[in-house]
């Protein structure tokens, strides 16, 4: 059986498991809040298979996590460790603080400290007046167009930035603001200090009052360096529970056991694509949807939803390392992922686990058959999984002829991995066409 036709199969495969899923309650209307302590449910309580949920968790276990929470209805329904310090266990989030920094922005608005998404950054950096970049706005720093630099003057280094943080505020524009999509880190830096400018707190401070303190999240906290007798902030440091409330809140609208902490239309604009250029970002935060998406480091759309098989509109904040928080308002799903890299590249688009992983936690959700969103009802999106373990395998070998372990290994693990995802008959149609490649996959082509 060639390639093609183990694509169409696996298509039917799926859309049979789908229609095979026994009816169950869909989102509920979201009464359940955490207290001090979260409400503990079993899956089946919450209209959740526990075969499939087991399967989610044995999945990121395989994927060198360390921590993983599933919140539906307001409860955990699946909670597991493999790391030191259990539950308490604070990571590093990385670049996942973004869409932290999006709501912090939005609750600044909702307080009238800054007057909406369309005020000018230059009424808050003084520095950038008569500088030509008093045309850029909240909403260019949001949604990553302000058009600035990737490296301020003179200084090495067009990547993102490490914990030693260029000053931002040297970045010269390179681009019209709003023309060219960038996934800038030093540029969304600046946000730190709207917030301070306008809230006369600083960004760890406003965070305790504002966001950390009303949701609970007493494990959470900034991570910062003194540097010159002033203290720079890099990123928040959490735990899967704590980063469970913050998608909780956002997956509700804002709102916290009856009081609103965020306003619900600015976090609605947050979740909606928030220009034209790259339709799977919204402001920090990346979004599903879309027919197409970019990645970190491209300049040009890549075909395909970030998720391919998950609903519609989840929505996740990522981190470096595989730091995950992913909402999905039509399940009433929040899913969070603690541990360091999973082995594939980690961008949007890049990691085969975010697809993997989240797919098997909706899939546990009697009622979802994937109606629109998932392999039932989109065969293109099992094509492109069949492609990409194939493009892993040929990755995998190119690193093997150049020498190059690191990748080698990566790419043998992502190819394993969507092996192993497979259903029986798409695997066995592979084998016909590539005899012996399920051995080799399963043993990680050592």
């Amino acid at each position: 059986m060639s390639a093609k036709s183990a694509v169409a199969l696996l298509a039917v495969v799926c859309a049979a498991c789908a229609c095979a899923a026994d009816e169950g309650p869909g989102p509920r209307s979201g009464t359940v809040w955490p207290g001090d302590d979260w409400q503990v449910a079993s899956p089946v309580e919450e209209g959740m298979d526990t075969t499939r949920v087991e399967d989610a968790l044995s999945f990121a276990g395989d994927c060198r996590s360390e921590g993983v929470v599933v919140v539906r209805g307001g409860r955990i329904v699946a909670e597991r460790y493999w790391g030191e310090g259990g539950a308490r266990a604070r990571t590093a989030m990385f670049s996942a603080t973004k869409s932290v920094v999006c709501v912090l922005v939005g609750i600044a608005i909702g307080e009238g400290l800054i007057s909406g998404a369309d005020q000018k950054a230059s009424d808050f950096l003084t520095e950038w007046k008569s500088s030509g970049r008093e045309e850029i706005t909240i909403r260019h720093l949001l949604s990553m167009t302000s058009g600035l630099a990737m490296a301020a003057p003179g200084r090495q280094g067009a990547g993102q930035p490490k914990d030693d943080e260029e000053p931002a505020i040297e970045l010269e524009l390179e681009h019209e603001p709003g023309t060219e999509w960038e996934y800038n880190t030093r540029a969304y830096r600046l946000l730190f200090a709207v917030i301070h400018r306008a809230t006369g707190r600083t960004v760890d401070r406003y965070s305790k009052e504002k966001l950390f303190g009303p949701l609970g999240m007493k494990d959470t906290a900034w991570k910062s360096r003194k540097t010159a007798g002033s203290e720079r902030f890099l990123h928040v440091e959490s735990t899967c529970r704590d980063m469970a409330r913050f998608g909780l809140m956002v997956l509700r609208g804002g709102g916290w056991n009856g009081a609103a902490v965020a306003g619900s239309g600015f976090l609605k604009a947050a979740l909606s694509p928030s220009q034209s250029l790259n339709r799977a970002y919204g402001w920090l935060w990346w979004l599903n949807g879309s027919e197409s998406h970019m990645r970190p480091a491209g300049r040009k759309p890549v075909k395909g939803m970030i998720f391919p098989d998950c609903p519609d509109d989840a929505a996740a904040a990522l981190g470096a390392g595989d730091k995950k928080i992913y909402i999905v308002p039509s399940l009433d799903l929040v899913v969070t992922r603690l541990g360091p890299r999973t082995g594939d590249k980690g961008g949007p688009g890049e990691s085969g686990f975010d697809n993997l992983f989240l797919h098997r936690v909706c899939f546990a959700v009697s009622a979802w058959k994937g109606a629109g969103t998932g392999p039932a009802q989109n065969p293109p999106q099992a094509e492109a999984s069949v492609e990409a373990f194939m493009a892993a395998v040929s990755r995998m070998q190119h690193a093997r002829i150049i020498g190059d372990v690191a990748e080698f290994r990566a790419c043998a693990e992502e190819a394993r991995r969507m092996w192993s995802a497979f259903p029986r008959e798409v695997r066995e149609a592979l084998e016909k066409d590539h005899p012996g490649i399920g051995e080799r996959a399963e043993r990680g082509f050592e």
